[in-house]
């Protein structure tokens, strides 16, 4: 007698060089995780800075999209992996790999390995304040697994808990964003003052402002490929004798900065200076300094100017980058470059 069911599908069984592809994978992932942590975090960190324009908004949520990318993706491979073939299944593998590296690679152990010494450079601290709620986020998706154990309907349960994950990450997102610290790279945050006073002498502040990228900055912009803004402000010293004027373009790595340096040529000043002025090419953390300093009456510079015109770049360059990393230093004389009237 023929019955008139037709026989249930048969259920998709993990071969045993799928198996062998899965644990090659799966080793191979910690293997690269480990060999690639130093330069992975800092091109992660480095590509963030770059797309976010490295503010605290954007590092933390670049922060927290490593992690919750991974887990989103964890999540959805739970729900869809069994109905997918062998090579579908064999793709979903390698896709979560790659997501899985850059999470291993800031994922805290042992041997101080904490985030403090894995991520480095500008705009780490809203990068980390991203990272460690992102964490928080996968504990979180651990407590919708539990809180939706004890539903009776599959799809019911899938539908609560993706929900619940999603809930919970945007929440840890928003934590984070309301946590991290600002990158101070602004007029406003790095050349406040009006006035300060230095080693005796007080400089007077006159226009400052920011540019979106670096054009004009040079006679040639290729020079600063690389830059993310400029600050642009002049000052003033309380003799009126001095004028110097600064220009501060921000890179999203000090190797970027390095680079600028060597194709700079000795001597090429900024645009929008005139007349006679020394001229100075720096890199200080993630800024390249260019400076130009002359006499405020635009005579020309007499060998013996020099040295106290001088000191008054010192006074501006080390003012700036003391209040970008909140370490206010003043500068020392020597090598003939200090005060006008010792």
């Amino acid at each position: 007698m023929v019955s008139g069911r037709s026989p249930a599908p048969a259920t998709r069984r993990p071969s045993a060089p799928f198996g062998v592809f899965l644990l090659v994978a799966v080793l191979g992932t910690i293997v690269l995780a480990v060999v690639l942590r130093d330069p992975l975090s800092g091109r992660i960190r480095e590509i963030a800075c770059v797309v976010t324009g490295c503010t605290g908004t954007g590092m933390a949520t670049a922060g927290w999209l490593v992690i919750s990318l991974w887990l989103f993706y964890a999540v959805g491979m739970l729900l869809a992996f069994p109905r997918l073939g062998i090579p579908a299944r064999i793709v979903a593998v390698l896709v979560g790999c790659a997501l899985t590296v850059p999470v291993l690679t800031f994922t805290p152990g042992k041997r101080g390995r904490s985030l403090a010494n894995i991520v480095d450079g500008v705009g780490a601290e809203a990068f980390k304040t991203g990272v460690r709620w992102g964490f928080a986020s996968v504990a979180l998706a651990l407590v919708a697994a539990l809180l939706v154990s004890r539903e009776r309907s599959r799809s019911v349960r899938q539908a609560f808990g993706a929900g619940l994950v999603v809930v919970f990450s945007l929440a840890m997102l928003g934590v984070a964003v309301v946590r991290a610290e600002p990158v101070r790279m602004t007029a406003a945050q790095t050349v406040p003052e009006p006035t300060f006073t230095a080693a005796g002498d007080t400089l007077r502040r006159g226009a400052a402002r920011d540019l979106a990228g670096c054009a004009g900055v040079l006679p040639d912009d290729t020079l600063l490929d690389g830059c993310l803004r400029t600050v642009r402000a002049s000052w003033t010293t309380d003799d009126s004798d001095a004028v110097v004027h600064l220009a501060a373009v921000f890179f999203p790595g000090y190797p970027r900065v390095h680079d600028a340096l060597r194709r700079i040529p000795d001597g090429l000043g900024q645009t929008g200076v005139d007349g006679p002025v020394l001229t100075r090419v720096e890199g200080s953390a993630h800024w390249l300094l260019l400076t130009s300093v002359g006499h405020a009456d635009r005579r020309p510079i007499a060998a013996a100017d020099q040295g106290h015109l001088r000191w008054a770049v010192e006074q501006v360059t080390h003012r700036f980058i003391g209040t970008y990393l909140d370490q206010p230093y003043e500068p020392e004389p020597e090598n003939g470059i200090g005060p006008r009237t010792p």
